[in-house]
């Protein structure tokens, strides 16, 4: 069994490679950055990509993926249907709004009278996201109609969502095929940003069974590969902010968790069932 393995700018890509050789599979690296990375793609039985940010555009992480498939022909992971979401929160909102899930009131255009009405009548404060924002970067709590109208200048697309008060915490639940993988509470009772890198502390006790179920519903009924889903609760009611299918793994290894060997075990499991 032979994996190629598209090279990352942080290396991440020989992180994955050591988990998969300790199963006895075969690595290689190739470029896919290059101006003909088509011509380097290296014959395997599989491909994986985990697409970083580093200047990259989620359309092109998307169209790459689909490329990559069609000249090989074999299974690439994460495969097309979890990249198409990669950092668009654009996406990501219409598609959980059309599944009809639960989630936070949204309000998203790329039409900039749309987004003023908004602002003269709604409540503050309220959350703006950049659609293409990953890791708690490009969040911001808007408190008045003078600090929504400055963010709209430099807004082509406005996604704005309500702000649920006096919440110490969020929900991350990480699947990996379709079994949950880990399920914590970011806990930050000083910040309302809840990501790691704000200083949140972790939990994995009384996990709401709902929130989990859901998000094995989803991973399944879209085939993800693997994806990281966090949550909010209002009344009682588990909420999804946004998902990511490249996520941080902090949370996880501090539970004792190895995330990036489950993924490499998920990889190996579906090569052998074809």
């Amino acid at each position: 069994m032979h994996v190629a393995l598209a090279q990352a700018y942080n290396g991440f890509h020989k992180n994955i490679a050591r988990h998969l050789q300790k199963l006895g599979v075969d690595t290689s690296f190739f470029d896919i950055d290059s101006p003909n990375w088509q011509k380097g793609i290296p014959v395997a039985d599989a491909y994986f990509w985990h697409a970083d940010d580093k200047g990259r555009k989620y359309e092109l992480v998307a169209k790459r993926t689909a490329e990559l498939t069609k000249i090989t022909s074999r299974p690439v992971f994460p495969n097309l249907s979890q990249n198409i979401f990669f950092n668009n929160k654009f996406l990501q909102h219409y598609f959980l709004k059309s599944n009809n899930l639960p989630i936070p009131k949204t309000f998203v255009t790329d039409q900039i009278n749309q987004a003023q009405k908004y602002i003269s009548h709604t409540a503050y404060p309220f959350v703006t996201k950049i659609y293409h924002s990953a890791s708690g970067q490009g969040v911001f709590l808007i408190k008045n109609k003078i600090a929504a109208l400055k963010y709209l200048k430099n807004s082509k697309i406005f996604y704005a969502q309500e702000f649920i008060p006096d919440q110490d915490r969020d929900l991350r639940i990480i699947t990996v095929g379709e079994k949950i993988a880990a399920a914590y509470w970011r806990i930050n009772p000083t910040n309302w940003l809840h990501n790691l890198n704000h200083g949140s502390t972790i939990s994995n006790k009384n996990i709401p069974q709902t929130a989990k179920t859901l998000a094995i519903k989803i991973s399944k009924k879209m085939n993800f590969p693997w994806m990281a889903y966090d949550f909010i609760i209002k009344n009682h009611k588990p909420l999804i902010l946004e998902f990511s299918g490249n996520f941080g793994v902090l949370g996880a290894t501090q539970l004792g968790i190895d995330i990036r060997a489950k993924q490499a075990e998920y990889i190996v499991k579906q090569l052998n069932k074809s």
